[in-house]
Formats: C-alpha cells, structure tokens, sequence
C-alpha cells in the first residue's frame, strides 16, 4: 500500500477514501488515536500502488495532500473561550455550593 495523504482529521480521510471508493479506488484509512481518544493526530490513506496517480488525482482539487497549518488566532477573540458571563459563574458556584452541601448531608445522615 502507498500512503497518499495525511488529514488532521479521521473524518476528513474517511470522506477521501468514500470519494475514493466511489470512483472504485480502493482505500484503506489507518490512524493511531487509539478509537478517536487522542484526536488530532495524523491519519493517513492508502491506496494500492498502481492506483496512486489516479487516487490523487481524484482527491487533489478538493483535499491537500498535507497537512494545513490553521489561521492564525485573532488577538481579540483568541481568549473567548475562556469568558464566561457572570449569571452563568454565579450558577456554576452555586450548583457546586448545594452539591458539597448534599454529599456533607449524606455523610452525616
């Protein structure tokens, strides 16, 4: 087998090699992230030798054959994932609250 591109993403080489088979390109999509636990790591498609030429030939307007480094952060949203409003703190500090407040009831009952 010859590998034939590398994805981020096992969803990603999964749509390649459908596209693959589609045309009867047979493809086989191999990854180490031990079942989708460890996302982000390569996975690669192969194809059988003699069909790599038409595999990429097949995949090249729609998926580069390497990995695409991603855009660059926008400084002034780069930290909005970590804003969070005020109400939803506050209920997050209170459903901790009543949740320690359970556990110590049971324990002591």
């Amino acid at each position: 087998m010859e590998r034939i591109a590398q994805f981020s993403h096992r969803a990603e080489a999964d749509l390649a090699r459908a596209a693959l088979e589609a045309e009867g390109v047979r493809a086989l999509v191999m990854a180490d992230d031990a079942g989708g636990t460890y996302p982000g790591l390569p996975v690669y498609l192969f194809v059988e030798p003699g069909d790599a030429d038409l595999a990429r030939s097949i995949l090249e307007p729609n998926w580069p054959s390497e990995p695409q480094e991603p855009p660059p952060l926008d400084p002034t949203t780069e930290n909005l994932l970590y804003v969070a409003p005020k109400w939803a703190i506050a209920g997050l500090v209170l459903a901790v609250l009543f949740s320690l407040a359970m556990i110590v009831l049971t324990l002591t009952h």
